[in-house]
């Protein structure tokens, strides 16, 4: 099963990508229209995003809350080249409180070890970094 608005902000992030910034703003819309939030490009200033960056910023903020606690964050933020800052932060409460700090991030952990079964059968693998 997949949700349909993740679907959407995947498809917006695509056109996003490709420099489609009015279709990756339909479908980001598209997400916020469904709840009654204030539309992109809307006409207020705080609600701006007409370049990819601000596109982009605005897609990941809508992946955070649209699909908050659903187990896409992780591979959000490997995909778009932020897990190690993401991970770098200390844990807080919901005020900002430090609860504890985080083990240090590892580059190695970005990706699984290639098996050793399927490097002996193929010898052109190379292990991923770390492993």
């Amino acid at each position: 099963m997949i949700r349909y608005a993740d679907v959407l902000l995947m498809l917006a992030e695509s056109y996003n990508g490709q420099g489609k910034i009015d279709n990756a703003v339909k479908y980001i819309n598209m997400v916020r229209a469904r709840s009654g939030m204030a539309l992109i490009n809307n006409g207020s200033t705080w609600m701006e995003a007409r370049t990819q960056d601000a596109v982009l910023e605005r897609i990941k903020h809508e992946r955070a809350v649209e699909l908050a606690l659903e187990g896409h964050r992780y591979i959000d933020l490997r995909r778009w080249n932020v897990l190690n800052k993401a991970l770098s932060q200390p844990i807080t409460d919901v005020i900002g409180v430090e609860l504890m700090k985080r083990q240090p991030f590892s580059e190695q952990h970005l990706y699984w070890p290639i098996p050793a079964e399927a490097i002996d059968k193929n010898p052109n693998l190379e292990q991923n970094p770390g492993w």
